[in-house]
């Protein structure tokens, strides 16, 4: 090595945790304008809605294949990466859908995939999360396949609804892309992510706009509560 390509060399080394550091902010920018960039380029009609939903369904139908084969071979690393990038997608679209609804998109559609995404996102966070730190225990393998059983029995509901609002609209209505905003919403409405868990069954979740699953039985309760008060009344 001659004498004078060693300065280079030094200034390189001493300086390479910056050139890292620019690399990674870099990177880190250029993914997020992707995202940006896809989620504007979303089709955001009724069409294009039902394409979000068959995109959402295709992924899951993925990761369940992938984690058949993961149980086989008892080795679940490949499941974080379906995972982030499912959920990342799932998190995108309800933002987009939060947006239109805020300004003033009604669309009985638009309200049904968005709770379809909703039970989506109950199903990365109580089957896709807790399947990744299984340790090959055929046991927990059991309990997960449970559970996707029944998410697959309680997902019906929502894509009766899903049905009954692409038969009413059509597949045109809506726009075909939403406004071109970041602004955080801060509505607690329909769209406010649930705190139970449609898969567990827990229902701790408080906000006004029900699932289509818990409507019939928040009847139930107050059609009870009315015949209490009218026999106390009676008595």
């Amino acid at each position: 090595m001659s004498f004078r390509s060693k300065p280079l060399i030094i200034y390189i080394c001493s300086n390479s945790k910056w050139y890292i550091m620019r690399y990674l902010k870099l990177t880190g920018f250029v993914i997020a304008l992707f995202s940006f960039v896809a989620v504007y380029a979303q089709d955001y009609s009724n069409k294009g809605l039902m394409d979000i939903k068959e995109k959402v369904e295709a992924n899951r139908v993925t990761w369940n294949k992938a984690f058949d084969d993961a149980s086989a071979a008892k080795n679940f690393s490949s499941l974080r990466p379906l995972r982030e990038a499912d959920e990342r997608y799932v998190d995108e679209q309800i933002s987009a859908l939060r947006r239109l609804y805020a300004e003033g998109d009604g669309r009985a559609l638009l309200s049904a995939i968005n709770n379809y995404l909703r039970i989506q996102k109950q199903f990365i966070r109580d089957i896709m999360l807790p399947a990744e730190s299984i340790q090959g225990n055929d046991a927990d393998i059991a309990t997960i396949n449970e559970k996707i059983s029944s998410f697959g029995e309680k997902e019906k509901i929502f894509l009766v609804e899903i049905n009954n609002a692409l038969r009413t609209e059509g597949a045109e209505a809506g726009p075909a892309t939403p406004a071109k905003t970041d602004e955080e919403m801060e509505e607690e409405d329909m769209f406010q992510e649930p705190h139970g868990s449609v898969i567990e069954g827990r229902e701790s979740r408080k906000s006004k706009g029900r699932l289509p699953h818990e409507k019939g039985r928040h009847k139930k309760h107050k059609d009870r509560d009315s015949q209490v008060e009218d026999e106390d009344s009676g008595d």
